[in-house]
């Protein structure tokens, strides 16, 4: 099967030390306009242990519109490493940029991490320790950057195997991966108002090369990366709740989730509590009885802080949760209904 989308490289950049020797692993990045955390990626890379012949490392700028190319243009003229930067014409999505990169790889064995993250520097060689075992698909760990954290901050943290296989620390077989077709738009998925474009890429070919294979994945411990909090507003926040309506249209690209929900039905503990609270609310006011607001106790028990001390900001800061779980949540029943798929 061919990768879909066929990847169309408008422009290549080469290290001096490009073209080596077929590497054991090859590292494979898609980047789109994030021209300022490139160079703590690949000097991360450019510290990984091991003999640095043995992998390259190969970046496709997704059609960015800042100084993303120029900035691997620059590196690849100076990296010691084994290294290969891409450009693609127009963004098609993540899938574009992976494919891309993924088209490019001449080892068998590809992992790969996204352009905000840090990777430890033993990363790489443990989680080709974990392929060479034989292994269809590896998870690594991912924490965390160092750092303060704002309420609405985005980062990720990933520190046992989920079935959503976040691209941004995994690993693969080349030739596993592109017999899947390789990374492809969620079929069906139709964003509505607040929606995101993209997504679901990962884990649909993730469970598309476990078929094949009649695996399992795996999850190495000790092949960690660092994922950057990226500053974000209440606003930045509220539009990725308001995005959830993707998760009933990715159970019905990928049944296989459903295991790994919340009794199966529900996103999460925290999206289970919410509902259960908007029943013992509406409850309470068609009996008008104070009886059915016992249901509220859960998810008001899930907000409130764990200490004293934070009484105050968690009474400032309680109205715009919640109605960011409102919004996830109006976000999730209108997923089930457009896509038949129950993920409240």
């Amino acid at each position: 099967m061919a990768l879909d989308p066929e990847p169309h490289l408008a422009e290549l950049a080469d290290s001096a030390r490009y073209p080596s020797a077929t590497p054991a692993i090859s590292v494979l990045i898609s980047t789109f306009r994030r021209a300022h955390y490139l160079p703590g990626l690949l000097d991360c890379l450019e510290a990984q242990t091991g003999d640095p012949t043995a992998f390259e490392v190969i970046v496709v700028d997704n059609a960015s519109n800042d100084a993303t190319w120029d900035a691997l243009q620059t590196r690849a003229a100076s990296t010691p490493l084994a290294f290969r930067a891409g450009r693609v014409g127009v963004n098609g999505g993540p899938a574009t940029g992976r494919n891309a990169a993924l088209s490019l790889a001449r080892a068998e064995l590809v992992a790969f991490t996204d352009d905000d993250t840090l990777p430890e520097p033993g990363w790489l060689a443990e989680m080709r320790r974990a392929l060479e075992h034989g292994l269809h698909l590896v998870q690594g760990r991912t924490e965390p950057a160092p750092g303060a954290r704002g309420l609405w901050d985005h980062t990720v943290a990933v520190r046992s195997t989920t079935p959503f296989f976040e691209t941004c620390n995994i690993g693969y077989r080349r030739d596993e991966l592109i017999a899947a077709g390789g990374f492809r738009p969620l079929e069906g998925y139709r964003p509505g108002r607040g929606g995101t474009p993209f997504g679901g890429e990962d884990t649909v070919v993730g469970w598309d090369v476990l078929r094949a294979a009649n695996a399992v994945p795996a999850f190495a411990t000790d092949a960690v990366v660092h994922h950057r909090i990226e500053p974000r507003d209440y606003k930045g926040w509220l539009h990725v709740k308001q995005g959830m309506a993707i998760f009933p249209a990715l159970i019905a690209n990928v049944p296989e989730i459903r295991r790994f929900m919340f009794w199966h039905y529900f996103f999460s503990a925290r999206t289970a509590a919410f509902d259960l609270a908007v029943v013992g609310l509406v409850a309470a006011l068609v009996s008008r009885s104070p009886i059915p607001l016992v249901a509220v106790i859960p998810y008001v028990r899930m907000l409130a802080p764990r200490r004293k001390s934070g009484l105050r900001n968690w009474a400032e800061r309680l109205g715009p949760i919640v109605r960011g779980d409102f919004a996830a949540a109006w976000s999730l029943w209108r997923g089930t209904i457009r896509y038949r798929r129950v993920v409240l």
